[in-house]
């Protein structure tokens, strides 16, 4: 089987709006030296169809974490990249990361956000979160929402990879993954998110979460914070 430098895992349960859009951007970029996995968690639209037209590999997967590790066992990179199916990369994404990751060698990252918004709270809370991520980046190692998270293949094995036990994302990974490889949080280039989970739920409440549970984190610990919930719809697969 032929080595690749890159795996790019993307768990995905009804994503045919945004998953062209994610694939497409990919595609675009400079880097080759990528293959494209996506693990379904039973989709009920064109999901499955659409990966398969596109080229990428399939695998079953289930939740977020689940989905993130199902497709980490089926990757043959070096290196994987976790992403959300309703992101979007900017066109020069891929060489400028890989090109960071080589010469300042690296083997766990993650990214800024810029929100696909026209509202301008999203810019706001962006920019503070990013602010954070960036800061805490050496001493408390995040990658907010798990939306972009880059990862040395090895270093993802030995931590026994997400821990499917969180409704929200694993925000411990990138902290246990530091502890076993060098992390670095890039101010760029950045990650467009989509803002559809905030519209839809109302923004006060998605920020007064993702707030409520960080402080949770720094008082009580992750393991004690399982509590908080992430609508993340998928089918159980047996």
């Amino acid at each position: 089987m032929r080595e690749i430098f890159l795996s790019i895992v993307i768990p995905a349960f009804n994503e045919e709006e945004y998953l062209p859009r994610l694939i497409k951007s990919i595609q675009l970029q400079s880097f080759p030296d990528y293959e494209i996995i996506i693990a379904d968690g039973g989709s009920e639209d064109r999901t499955v169809e659409i990966a398969e037209s596109f080229g990428c590999k399939l695998v079953v997967g289930g939740g977020q974490n689940k989905g993130r590790n199902c497709g980490a066992d089926a990757a043959n990179g070096e290196y994987i990249l976790f992403l959300d199916a309703d992101v979007k990369l900017p066109s020069s994404f891929l060489q400028e990361v890989i090109s960071f990751v080589k010469t300042r060698k690296i083997q766990v990252a993650s990214c800024a956000a810029i929100p696909l918004s026209n509202n301008y709270l999203d810019y706001i809370m962006a920019f503070l979160f990013n602010i954070y991520d960036y800061i805490t980046q050496f001493f408390y190692p995040h990658a907010s929402g798990g939306f972009c998270i880059l990862v040395k293949k090895d270093i993802h094995q030995e931590i026994g990879g997400f821990d499917s036990g969180y409704n929200l994302a694993d925000y411990a990974y990138p902290l246990l993954a530091s502890k076993r490889g060098k992390f670095r949080f890039f101010w760029n280039p950045k990650v467009y998110i989509s803002m559809r989970r905030y519209e839809k739920e109302g923004r006060l409440k998605v920020y007064g979460t993702y707030i409520l549970y960080e402080i949770s984190r720094i008082f009580l610990g992750d393991k004690r914070c399982r509590f908080f919930k992430y609508d993340y719809k998928y089918k159980e697969n047996k």
